[in-house]
């Protein structure tokens, strides 16, 4: 699904089925293989970064997945804030 994703022109979108946006405001999306969820961002250049994954555990989210949620906001805050700083990559 990641490489579909990545290689398909601007614009494409996977069903709701299989992709689909977690927080509009954080722009943090879920890709959906049978019940694992994988949060993810998408950043300039086109590249997605993967944060963290949970096991769904009903049709709602529960309390642990919108914790799961707060971690992947987390994980894309500290990327950025990294990014900016230029310590993304400390040796």
């Amino acid at each position: 699904m990641v490489r579909y994703l990545a290689d398909s022109p601007f614009g494409t979108h996977l069903p709701a089925t299989m992709y689909r946006i977690e927080d509009r405001e954080e722009k943090v999306y879920a890709f959906k293989p049978g019940d694992g969820r994988f949060f993810n961002f998408m950043t300039e250049g086109r590249k997605i970064i993967l944060t963290n994954a949970y096991r769904k555990h009903s049709q709602k989210m529960m309390k642990q997945d919108l914790e799961a949620l707060e971690i992947a906001i987390k994980y894309k805050h500290d990327r950025i804030r990294r990014l900016e700083e230029g310590t993304y990559y400390e040796t």
